[in-house]
């Protein structure tokens, strides 16, 4: 996602914004894997912001561990819950790999 989003926070007529965060929230409702969308409703079930959620508690507490949130990796709930999230993420991932690099994920077209 970095290589196609500015993960940087800017503040706009006094709302704090990253594009990353945005980003993520507006393709949320265009993905298609069934795992990715059903781990959607249940975070939404939850009343969960899902594109703050993966920013904070999924990106930076992996990329950022020497902060808060952390994810533990001994942790078998955050193992758990990593686990289910990876489906959201790599279903955004892929849907920009299609509509930005013009690749499919099969060979007919």
């Amino acid at each position: 996602m970095n290589i196609f989003w500015k993960d940087k926070f800017r503040t706009t007529n006094g709302v704090r914004a990253n594009q990353i965060v945005e980003e993520m929230r507006s393709i949320l409702p265009t993905l298609k894997d069934g795992l990715a969308k059903e781990r959607v409703a249940n975070l939404q079930k939850a009343k969960v912001d899902i594109a703050d959620y993966l920013y904070e508690s999924c990106r930076c507490a992996v990329a950022h561990a020497n902060t808060s949130p952390v994810a533990d990796p001994d942790n078998m709930q955050d193992i758990r819950r990593l686990s289910a999230d990876i489906w959201i993420v790599k279903a955004i991932a892929e849907e920009l790999i299609i509509n930005n690099f013009g690749l499919s994920r099969s060979i007919i077209r």
